[in-house]
């Protein structure tokens, strides 16, 4: 999956087009890979992009703890 991802941003940057990347991984952590396939594809998105910080509630918490009351309702648990 890397490589995909490589392949596709690798694209991108050489044709100096416009991307919108988001992920879950902290600046922290795309500023200090572990691996040299990771060094390679953080490198490429941190020279054309500019990281943004959203925070807020996690919508798969609520969706999650809303399964849960419905199987308990519905067993009975």
């Amino acid at each position: 999956m890397l490589e995909n991802m490589f392949a596709i941003i690798d694209q991108c940057y050489k044709n100096n087009k416009a991307m919108v990347i988001t992920t879950n991984l902290t600046l922290q952590m795309l500023e200090n890979p572990t691996t040299i396939a990771q060094s390679r594809l953080y490198d490429r998105i941190l020279e054309k992009c500019v990281p943004l910080f959203f925070d807020g509630p996690n919508k798969r918490d609520d969706k999650r703890t809303q399964n849960f009351a419905h199987v308990k309702k519905v067993f009975g648990a």
